[in-house]
């Protein structure tokens, strides 16, 4: 919900970004674009340019978005549904990771 809802300072989700893209791109590509966004902004110094070097270098287009047979996957990442308390209760809680 952080960024489905957009709750960070522009107020723009990630739903309203991809919208401007949906027609040349995957939902599945942009998703993955969007993260390295975000790892790229939160990056500080030789990580920063390392990440953005590589990002651009070794990106490759082409991922499908799959809206069915994904049966399995329920229950193993964050719920959407559940916003950032489900992202924390699974990687901070479950996997001993930190913000």
């Amino acid at each position: 919900e952080c960024l489905f809802r957009g709750e960070f300072e522009e107020k723009v989700s990630i739903n309203d970004a991809y919208e401007l893209f949906c027609d040349r791109i995957s939902l599945a590509d942009f998703i993955v674009i969007s993260a390295e966004a975000v790892m790229e902004h939160l990056a500080v110094g030789d990580t920063k340019v390392l990440l953005t070097d590589g990002f651009r270098s070794d990106f490759q287009y082409g991922r499908t978005t799959a809206f069915e047979g994904c049966e399995f996957s329920v229950g193993v990442l964050p719920n959407p549904d559940h916003s950032c308390a489900a992202v924390e209760h699974v990687f901070v809680d479950k996997m001993g990771l930190d913000w």
